[in-house]
């Protein structure tokens, strides 16, 4: 009963209330023309905009006021009032003390911890006198949005809305948020400087460059910039950059030479002194909140950024993936539309393309030519295409003159899913020049679909990834999501998706009185809490653990340092964590292996009873439960072999004691060892269950199962008679 007490008070803690903390808000009013006034006030979210509730005291006459109120952290929008509501501030959207939400704007405060905020000036950000009242200069590059003389007005447009907000990362820095709502449009976005630039972006042939600061919810999302004339919208320029990062800031380049595909071209003749960011252009849905910050002509001061040499993977922030569009073709780098964590470049052959229509992947050139040679002329190329039996064509060039080439191409072999493409340069298309290892090739083109163009075919979209040279290697195997029987020794299974928690640790192992199998070892530190253990299978087991009402016991496999060692198994919902059950068996050896039986039925009191129709697919263990580490010291223990009993409540008989089963490991023929006279039912499953093979021992040669066919892995053999069952695991290796 104490350590199930203890384990109870211990999350109990947890949901400790709130705490508050003092904030300090603090006005001058010296400059108020409103009249006279006997009080001023702070109204806000925190006080449901009471009016008078809580007033503001100018103890020493210098017509500062201020009031210290007890807040509960987080996030508020408040301003200041006279005489309850008989006069308040009118704020201006876009101050960076402000926000704009419903259509009224609200001085917004971040806090945690008490807070002492600054003296301000009535309807201003800063203190009077300060040179930053309600209005400032005009906004010029680099914007910053930080800098107290500028007013930085915004608008948005299409369904996104703006406000200037503290950096989500960093307090000290002031950034644009743009949210872009449900309902948003595809071109929803924000004019950054409402009132446009103090002075005109200064492009010219060579300086076509813009770089922006972007925080995004998810990598492979296209940021689209436009330029245009404040006085002629009609007159701009706009070009596209996608984001490699999710969740933290990404430094994006545009390059205005490289405008989007059907805009306008860049003309160095035009001014251009207005600036429109639109956030993941092009696409509608689930309301998305980005930031901005740092917009600056030029290539400015961050990260060099570098020409891309193969492998080609589009995944590193510090490469330039500028790209040439063709021929109705145009291209963006998102996240692989397979695997989120995967950059790609996606491709897009619109309707009207050409037959030759393509994408120049390095418009730069490359760090390093492809090092052909005689004996190595192979480049690779991960395609995913939606039509099997496409043509995709491979064209490298010498980056300073495009006379010197050579081409050729591959068929796609699989629609709807990555295919591997091998372009091998010394079979060269027809009609285009041969190799020549004399020659300097460090620029590579994309021609999806060759020779078929866009009016017959419609638009279609591939992706490109892993330009490579030589061949590439076929990727691992995917691994197979943990089940019972856990033996930790299945190669086949993702074993590490362990979870440690009140200061235990733990690895895949040799098993210490073993070297052929593998287990768990659990280290409980010396500051290991009295309820630390190993969630052994975070995320859920493929099979919830096949419990019913007579049958209700897992066993499992236990070293221990010490006998008299409890042990607490817990099942949980991998969806629900409140939804468990869990119980305690406990050690009788010392420094040995031996197999507990844990029945979860009988539960301890205070914890959630057993349910044989809830879902319980997530296994946790808890070594030395109720013992802190502090009291025994560090100690290690190993676990292995966590299986469902199916016994019902019976006794092994003496024969499945006895039984046994040789060679194991085996290649296939396996003799069953041990049994008593009589007729036993056989069963052969794999790891997930499977039937494999049903029979009996009257049916067998001298009690031999030939299981050569199968595949090498691990199986469970149960034999059965009218009063018992007994199952065994037998590993298969060729």
């Amino acid at each position: 009963m104490k350590k199930i007490t203890l384990l109870m008070f211990f999350f109990a803690a947890l949901s400790l209330s709130a705490q508050t903390d003092t904030v300090t808000f603090q006005v001058d009013l010296n400059g108020y023309t409103g009249g006279t006034f006997t009080s001023a006030h702070v109204n806000g979210t925190f006080n449901g905009w009471c009016g008078s509730c809580n007033p503001m005291t100018d103890a020493d006459n210098d017509g500062v006021w201020d009031v210290a109120l007890p807040l509960t952290a987080g996030t508020i929008e408040y301003k200041f009032t006279i005489d309850g509501w008989t006069d308040q501030e009118n704020l201006t959207s876009g101050m960076p003390c402000t926000i704009t939400t419903g259509g009224f704007t609200n001085r917004e405060l971040v806090f945690t911890g008490d807070t002492v905020l600054p003296v301000v000036c009535w309807e201003s950000c800063m203190a009077c006198g300060s040179g930053g009242g309600s209005m400032g200069g005009q906004l010029s590059l680099p914007i910053t949005f930080d800098d107290p003389t500028i007013t930085y007005y915004s608008s948005s447009f299409g369904g996104a809305a703006d406000t200037l907000v503290v950096d989500p990362t960093d307090p000290t820095n002031m950034v644009l948020e743009i949210t872009k709502d449900a309902s948003a449009q595809t071109w929803a976005g924000s004019i950054v400087g409402d009132s446009g630039l103090a002075a005109p972006i200064g492009f010219g042939p060579g300086n076509t460059t813009m770089m922006m600061r972007v925080w995004s919810p998810d990598a492979g999302v296209e940021i689209r910039l436009k330029v245009e004339d404040f006085t002629d919208p009609t007159i701009s320029v706009e070009t596209v950059d996608s984001t490699t990062v999710a969740g933290g800031w990404d430094t994006l380049t545009f390059d205005f030479s490289n405008q989007a595909s059907g805009t306008a071209a860049i003309n160095f003749g035009s001014t251009y002194d207005k600036i429109a960011v639109f956030p993941n252009f092009g696409a509608t849905g689930t309301t998305k909140t980005f930031y901005i910050d740092d917009l600056m002509f030029g290539m400015g001061s961050g990260p060099s950024m570098v020409l891309p040499s193969l492998p080609i993977t589009f995944d590193d922030p510090n490469v330039d993936y500028t790209s040439g569009e063709f021929g109705g073709a145009s291209d963006t780098i998102v996240a692989d539309p397979t695997n989120a964590s995967n950059m790609v470049s996606e491709i897009t052959k619109d309707a009207t393309a050409q037959t030759w229509a393509g994408i120049v992947i390095t418009n730069s050139g490359m760090a390093n030519a492809v090092p052909f040679t005689m004996n190595d002329n192979i480049v690779s190329m991960r395609v995913w295409s939606p039509d099997a039996g496409i043509e995709i064509r491979m064209k490298i060039e010498d980056a300073t003159d495009p006379t010197i080439s050579v081409e050729t191409v591959d068929t796609i072999s699989t629609a709807g899913a990555w295919d591997t493409l091998v372009f091998d340069f010394t079979t060269v298309a027809t009609g285009t020049a041969a190799i020549n290892y004399a020659n300097t090739y460090d620029k590579v083109v994309v021609f999806p679909n060759f020779g078929v163009d866009g009016p017959t075919a419609g638009a279609k979209t591939y992706y490109v990834d892993d330009i490579t040279f030589g061949m590439i290697m076929p990727p691992s195997p995917a691994m197979d999501t943990i089940d019972l029987p856990i033996s930790f020794d299945d190669p086949n299974v993702n074993y590490n998706v362990t979870g440690q928690f009140g200061g235990c640790v733990d690895s895949l192992q040799v098993d210490p009185t073993d070297p052929t199998n593998n287990v768990l070892g659990i280290e409980k530190t010396a500051g290991a809490e009295t309820w630390g253990g190993i969630v052994v299978t975070s995320g859920g087991m493929k099979n919830a653990v096949p419990f019913t009402s007579t049958m209700t016991k897992m066993t499992m496999r236990v070293w221990s340092p010490d006998a008299g060692t409890d042990f607490l198994l817990k099942v949980e919902d991998k969806n629900d964590a409140t939804i468990s059950a869990e119980t305690i068996a406990t050690t009788t050896m010392a420094g040995a292996w031996e197999t507990l039986t844990f029945d979860l039925s009988n539960t301890p009191m205070g914890t959630p009873s057993f349910d044989p129709a809830a879902t319980y697919d997530v296994v946790v263990v808890f070594p030395n439960f109720g013992t802190p580490g502090i009291a025994v010291g560090a100690k290690t223990y190993y676990i292995d072999d966590i299986e469902f009993d199916n016994s019902v409540g019976l006794t092994e008989a003496s024969w499945a004691q006895n039984l046994s089963l040789a060679p194991n490991p085996s290649t296939g023929l396996v003799r069953i060892e041990g049994l008593l006279e009589g007729d036993y039912a056989v069963q052969v499953r794999d790891l997930n269950g499977r039937l494999i093979l049903e029979t009996n021992t009257k049916q067998l040669n001298q009690g031999e199962l030939n299981l050569s066919k199968l595949n090498n892995g691990i199986y469970m053999i149960t034999l059965a008679n009218e009063n018992s069952s007994a199952s065994r695991r037998l590993i298969i290796t060729k």
